[in-house]
């Protein structure tokens, strides 16, 4: 006689295996899903980027959409998305990841695009004709304004954004001109107008360091610069289109 303890035992045993089994056979399996990339405003598309770049897709490779084509863009997007193969589940990327194998991201705001990737093997389906590069050596760097270029840069080995170089001269040469001028105004102005900057630690820094120099450069005019509001605090925002 068989107990109906044993009986359940063996059905319980029986239904793991199952379930094993079939976990096995979707950590294998690629998932499809919706991927979206195009981000509600630069603000959000840098956000974005510092998300991918703090996970490890330190790789970038820059993508610039041609303004005429602007009706093509979003095929453009769904093209580079399946070449790369990056509409796959959050659990796919973590299982690839265990495994060593490269992923990929993409992310874009108006006619500015970027593709990234981790470290790890590719795989044999995907053509990486691009050309990638890497975020500790090479600067990735995003127009934001007419006037205004931010790039990405690591301060302690912590990704951040700074000013551009060039702006961040250009900045230095309008406030000592100013100064020179005894435009106490104008000065103040440059400075306060940088708040309107996300305040990540690198922009943070140099514009505190123009406060710096905006102070002796007045002084050395027998000018004195009044206090000036400067923004640290950043607030995350909404990054996607509905």
């Amino acid at each position: 006689m068989v107990r109906a303890s044993t009986v359940d035992a063996r059905v319980e045993w029986e239904l793991v295996s199952i379930v094993n089994r079939e976990v096995t056979k979707l950590r294998h399996r690629t998932v499809l899903v919706v991927y979206r990339c195009k981000t509600e405003s630069w603000q959000g598309f840098i956000q974005q980027i510092m998300h991918y770049v703090s996970r490890g897709y330190s790789y970038f490779c820059m993508v610039e959409l041609p303004k005429r084509k602007q009706s093509k863009w979003e095929a453009i997007d769904q093209k580079l998305i399946e070449k790369y193969g990056i509409n796959i589940a959050k659990w796919n990327r973590r299982y690839r990841k265990k495994q060593g194998r490269m992923n990929f991201a993409y992310v874009r705001w108006e006619d500015q695009a970027v593709l990234l990737h981790t470290k790890g093997k590719i795989d044999d389906e995907i053509t990486m004709d691009d050309t990638f590069l890497d975020s500790h050596k090479d600067a990735l760097t995003i127009r934001v304004g007419d006037q205004m270029v931010l790039e990405l840069a690591y301060i302690d080995d912590h990704a951040t954004y700074k000013i551009h170089p060039t702006i961040y001269r250009d900045l230095k040469a309008e406030i000592a001109d100013a100064a020179e001028r005894r435009d106490v105004k104008h000065v103040v102005e440059t400075i306060e107008h940088l708040n309107g900057l996300p305040a990540w630690k690198g922009i943070f820094e140099q514009k505190l360091a123009l406060y710096r120099f905006a102070k002796t450069s007045l002084a050395k005019h027998q000018q004195k610069l009044p206090a000036v509001f400067i923004r640290r605090k950043r607030t995350p925002i909404k990054v996607w289109q509905h």
